[in-house]
């Protein structure tokens, strides 16, 4: 649903990340297969440049694979008018452990929303916020793994 009261913002102009992000190739395939279409790619461009500046990283094909295509698909059938999936019960559970994960969904929630002109369910932010929570855990064990070998 458009929210006719605030005009959309132009992504082109407001994304942090512009191309030559890693995932290039994965944009090109998702949008080949009709899965993904110029405007969720750039809006997914724009959340990675936001997780990037939040973590201060770098987001490589490792470890931002499941975001990056999680973005490209679910932002595309939200623009399409598509109804997504609630989110589970266990989804809530989990992140009650997380509060910082949650509230940074929120906010990327919130962005999406403004620069989109879209309404999104409350249950995306839980899903990306499952996603953030996946980078942050595999950024420890690599941290992790690194100071072993040192």
């Amino acid at each position: 649903m458009s929210r006719a009261s605030e005009p959309p913002v132009e992504l082109g102009t407001a994304s942090p990340a512009g191309a030559g992000t890693p995932f290039e190739e994965r944009f090109k395939l998702l949008s080949e297969s009709g899965q993904a279409n110029d405007q969720s790619i750039a809006a997914a461009r724009f959340v990675l440049g936001m997780v990037e500046k939040r973590y201060d990283i770098q987001l490589t094909e490792q470890l931002g694979t499941s975001l990056v295509t999680h973005l490209a698909i679910t932002l595309k059938r939200l623009l399409d008018g598509d109804t997504l999936i609630e989110a589970p019960d266990v989804v809530w559970q989990e992140l009650q452990d997380y509060p910082e994960e949650l509230t940074f969904a929120a906010s990327l929630v919130a962005a999406l929303e403004k620069v989109l002109n879209i309404s999104i369910a409350r249950d995306e932010t839980g899903f990306i916020a499952i996603h953030l929570c996946k980078i942050k855990r595999d950024l420890s064990e690599q941290f992790a793994g690194e100071r072993n070998r040192a």
